[in-house]
């Protein structure tokens, strides 16, 4: 996608879109983004980004703060002065994950708190502070009675669905589609990290454990520090995320059991291969009562021909289990960033759209 194309109704100018460091990830030059943290706020009004341009920026070595229209923050400070004017209306965070939420949760928490909208493919923020953040969006969110959250779907102004299994639509089919119903989940299985997906399958073709990283490696899908993917914590932030969002019970790190791939081996993968089955790092909220669900993310032996064991290469798929719409499963084919970066933009032109529809916007800066 060359462009990004503005928004306006009649001519009327919408608002205006503050990247907090979105395209480092976007065009995948996360490493040489050190300008943390760093803005872009564009106007969005007639005309348009040239994406060329700003990609052009990125390989240069330039941060994105630097790009015209960026506004450089000296600090943690400043960038939070900033997020609490009128000078935009959707923060986008894709800043590096930390376990605490790191600066994302920072800006995140800014943005909301002034009132703005927050779209996040950033999974920190939402694991370590998710009541919090539905809380501070407002209009009617916050903690439910009881045990419960209310769903995300009715807190417009946080979006995330990039932020679990990129371009599958996981959030807003649980959180809306099938959730509006008051559908009871009795499980929820799937397998959410296409690294560890890729590793055991060319495992089971011969490779070792150490060859198969450092091709996905090369290929640009594992990162230089695969520990999140391989350790089985990025599918565990993505469990938490839909434990929260979708089953609507509070859920920290802490109430996940987690094993990654790590002590999976070749002679593993042989004896499961003998009797038709296969590995996969398998998530799974498991209902033992109403509201109670057991949370595990393991590697599992799972039928070849079942839906989950023939999720291949890249690909990523869950499995939803209710009570109304019995068993609906659904996966994606991702061997690069383009289907997270358009959930990104999905969520942004779903704020956009809103406040097209009366929900005004700030001024542009």
């Amino acid at each position: 996608m060359a462009r990004a194309r503005s928004w306006s109704k009649g001519g009327r100018l919408l608002g205006s879109v503050c990247w907090y460091c979105w395209y480092c990830w976007y065009s995948g030059a996360t490493a040489s983004c050190t300008s943390h943290p760093s803005l872009v706020c564009w106007p969005v009004c007639a005309g348009t980004l040239d994406m060329k341009e700003l990609l052009k920026h990125k390989a240069a070595g330039e941060g994105v703060a630097s790009f015209e229209g960026g506004v450089e923050c000296s600090g943690v400070a400043s960038m939070v002065d900033f997020l609490a004017s009128d000078r935009y209306d959707i923060l986008v965070d894709g800043a590096p994950f930390a376990f605490d939420g790191g600066v994302g949760l920072t800006a995140v928490r800014a943005a909301l708190k002034a009132g703005k909208h927050a779209v996040l493919a950033n999974k920190a923020s939402l694991v370590a502070a998710y009541a919090e953040l539905v809380e501070l969006a407002g209009e009617g969110g916050g903690a439910a009675s009881g045990a419960t959250v209310i769903a995300p779907s009715f807190v417009p102004r946080l979006r995330f669905s990039a932020t679990v299994c990129g371009g599958l639509p996981v959030v807003n089919m649980g959180t809306m589609d099938l959730a509006v119903t008051t559908a009871t989940f009795s499980r929820i299985e799937g397998v959410f990290n296409s690294t560890t997906n890729y590793i055991l399958a060319e495992m089971g073709s011969g490779r070792s454990f150490n060859d198969a990283l450092a091709e996905a490696q090369r290929l640009g899908i594992a990162e230089a520090d695969p520990t999140l993917d391989i350790d089985g914590h990025d599918t565990a932030n993505k469990l938490i995320i839909i434990a929260n969002a979708i089953l609507r019970v509070p859920t920290r790190t802490s109430d996940v059991s987690v094993t990654g791939i790590r002590d999976v081996t070749q002679a593993m993968l042989a004896e499961a291969d003998k009797v038709g089955e296969v590995f996969k790092l398998v998530a799974e909220a498991r209902c033992d009562a109403p509201g109670k669900y057991t949370l595990t993310v393991e590697p599992k032996r799972v039928p070849r021909h079942s839906f989950l064991g023939g999720l291949c290469g890249w690909e990523m798929g869950l499995v939803f289990t209710s009570d109304l719409f019995e068993v609906v499963s659904m996966k994606i084919d991702e061997p690069s960033v383009v289907p997270t970066s358009s959930a990104v933009l999905r969520d942004v032109l779903h704020c956009a759209l809103r406040s097209a529809r009366g929900a005004p916007m700030a001024a542009s800066p």
